[in-house]
């Protein structure tokens, strides 16, 4: 019979569990015949799993049995594909994908030599990079070898060798093991802290303060895997008394979150004009946990419409042309939360197309079965502060798609008509690279053309009319000569929808000089789509720092004053316009003349203490008479030189201010 804590955990109130109440968001609790294909997906193959592992891993009922209101995990010992043993390996990516909360199972594993069940956790996407730079959380791993012990582990990337981090702890039966009977494995998973259970009991816990300086990459989502591994390089290979076929049995697998935990599901990137109309119209549903006594109450932008499912866990919108929030007001037994999700309305269907997250979505690619090669330049840094996308092809492949950079996962609309615009340029000129859009599965070529590049950024254009809907891939090709090849700003839009990813289009940027301060002031002519508007300063007109930001209201003037440096002699300023698709613009540079305050001493001739008037902060402060000797007097936190003492004379004021400028002023001591 199951266990019904759950239903225990939900009556908790927001009074008396606080942050301890947990919701039942998702759960299988394996009453079927089959396995739920809407929560698990069958990962297959073999190849050691980066473990020298010794098994296959099949979709086959003989690996895979939900029967009895458990799921079972089979491995047998028989030559499957080239490996002697098979098994199964679930997950729930993409089906089940949380940040934080609460994930339990009960399980009973086979607990011999050679036999590696475990229940984990691993990133759905690799935002921080590839294994182990996003993390991995191990809920529960057994060894053959130790039958009576089970390991909860987290990795990271180690900073200080670029290899794997791990922190592992472990939990041991005193009486028994693990194979004879069921137990319950779970963590806590919180921002900075996650907590292992077995059975309830708590035996370990990992905050990101103790993490030996290692980054903490727990703070995306991340899905639930369940497998049975034979042999690897940490469990050993079975032996004689290893029995076959080899069952791990798992009675249920949940997962709760807090209220606050809880995300709305759905595009955070939608067209304008968007109507819920079918595959093809990303964006149109948003959805939360299905949970029990609970009500929902959304809202959406002002020329957005609700279409159906309102006060239900999942909504159908018809989008206007107005980015804004998403937002669903629940009531739980854990009391009551406002959450929201940000959508951007815009006609630019490719995500981060500035690389401002660095590759995030981005794939890089070479075939060096082909011979091809290529570096990737991590997100290099323009003097404005922006980033963009290079690749470094060093060899070769047999055809030109061998090096390069795609995104994928977005479909297009047939006989509409599209513009893929993007910005390159190489590191000598004449070199070539392809902006292709072809179809992910046939790889039907829907736009492609070459460009010659030059060593200055160029903008280039596409125009193409697909014949069919089609999941597509958008790529830059790189594999025509060596060297580097660099992009940004990378646009796929509907011609139509093409007004709305346009930058703001200044009227006017001027600076006016008041009495110690500037004062800033832009007009605009189109506002759509500007998420913010950052004001930036340069003491030398290249290198510009944020020193304020404003977000666009319905005015088309806009003004920000700040103070004057009086220790630098001409200020610049820039506005930096950032619009809803990571877009960003620039105004013309605006420069202003300081008036330059002198250093003052007084009084002169001084007798026991000399004040210095000063617009810079001073960094070192000395004397020095006549015949060349070195003073160093004392100087009070209000910059009085206190002079008591020094001999009776004509010295020279030696100041060196924060900006390493020198200023020697003389005075004589009475």
């Amino acid at each position: 019979m199951k266990t019904i804590f759950y239903l225990a955990v939900l009556l908790c109130t927001a009074s008396n569990c606080s942050a301890q109440c947990w919701n039942l968001v998702w759960s299988d609790e394996f009453d079927g015949s089959t396995l739920d294909s809407t929560k698990w997906t069958p990962q297959t193959g073999g190849g050691g799993w980066g473990n020298n592992e010794l098994q296959y891993y099949t979709a086959r009922p003989e690996n895979i049995e939900v029967s009895n209101g458990s799921l079972k995990i089979i491995a047998r010992s028989e030559t499957y594909s080239g490996s002697n043993y098979t098994s199964a390996r679930l997950r729930s990516i993409n089906k089940g994908d949380w940040t934080y909360g609460k994930f339990e199972a009960r399980i009973k594993m086979p607990a011999a030599q050679g036999l590696w069940p475990a229940y984990w956790m691993m990133p759905t996407e690799n935002y921080y990079g590839t294994h182990p730079l996003s993390g991995e959380l191990d809920i529960m791993e057994l060894f053959g070898l130790y039958p009576s012990r089970v390991y909860g582990t987290i990795h990271t990337i180690n900073t200080a060798t670029n290899g794997v981090f791990t922190s592992s702890a472990q939990y041991n039966m005193t009486v028994g093991n693990f194979g004879t009977d069921f137990h319950i494995f779970s963590v806590e998973w919180k921002p900075d802290t996650i907590r292992w259970y077995v059975d309830n009991v708590l035996y370990s816990t990992k905050t990101s303060a103790n993490f030996n300086g290692n980054p903490w990459r727990f703070d995306r989502d991340f899905h639930i895997l369940l497998n049975l591994a034979v042999g690897g390089d940490t469990n050993g290979a079975p032996n004689a008394s290893t029995p076959f076929p080899a069952m791990m049995e798992v009675d249920y697998v949940r997962a709760y979150q807090r209220n606050e935990d809880i995300k709305i599901l759905g595009a955070a990137l939608v067209e304008p004009n968007v109507t819920a109309s079918g595959a093809w119209q990303e964006g149109s549903n948003y959805t939360l946990p299905q949970m029990s006594n609970v009500t929902y109450n959304w809202s959406v932008p002002a020329d957005a419409t609700i279409i159906s499912g309102q006060n239900t866990a999942q909504i159908s919108v018809s989008w206007g042309n107005t980015s804004g929030n998403v937002a669903c007001e629940i009531n739980t037994t854990c009391g009551i939360t406002s959450l929201v999700k940000a959508v951007e309305v815009s006609g630019n269907i490719v995500k981060n197309p500035s690389f401002e997250d660095n590759y995030f979505l981005w794939g890089k690619t070479a075939q060096n079965g082909a011979a091809a090669n290529f570096n990737i330049i991590n997100s290099p840094t323009s003097p404005d502060g922006l980033k963009y996308a290079c690749i470094q092809t060093t060899a070769l492949g047999i055809y030109d798609w061998h090096v390069q950079i795609t995104q994928q996962n977005m479909n297009i609309s047939g006989n509409v008509l599209y513009t893929a615009r993007f910005k390159a340029k190489a590191d000598a000129p004449g070199k070539v690279i392809r902006c292709a859009v072809i179809n992910a599965t046939t790889f039907t070529s829907y736009a492609n053309q070459l460009f010659t590049l030059s060593t200055d950024w160029q903008e280039y254009t596409i125009n193409f009319t697909p014949s069919v809907n089609a999941p597509i891939s958008f790529n830059f090709d790189c594999g025509f000569n060596v060297g580097e090849f660099c992009f940004d700003n990378a646009i796929l839009s509907k011609t139509s929808n093409m007004a709305y990813i346009l930058p703001v289009e200044l009227i006017d940027f001027q600076v006016f000089k008041l009495k110690n301060t500037v004062k800033l002031k832009w007009q605009i002519a189109n506002e759509q789509g500007v998420v913010k508007y950052e004001i930036e300063r340069s003491s030398d007109g290249i290198h510009f720092e944020k020193i304020g930001d404003l977000k666009p209201n319905n005015s088309i003037e806009y003004a920000f004053e700040t103070p004057l440096l009086p220790s630098i002699k001409t200020t610049y300023f820039r506005l930096k316009i950032i619009d809803s698709d990571r877009m960003v613009s620039f105004s013309k540079i605006q420069s202003i003349e300081n008036e330059q305050i002198p250093i003052k001493i007084y009084p002169n001739p001084a007798k026991e203490i000399l004040n210095i008037d000063t617009p810079k902060p001073m960094r070192r402060v000395w004397l020095t008479d006549l015949v060349g000797r070195v003073f160093y007097p004392v100087l009070s936190p209000k910059n009085e030189l206190l002079l008591r003492g020094l001999p009776l004379g004509i010295y020279q004021l030696h100041i060196l201010d924060s900006n390493n400028q020198m200023t020697v002023l003389r005075f004589v001591k009475e």
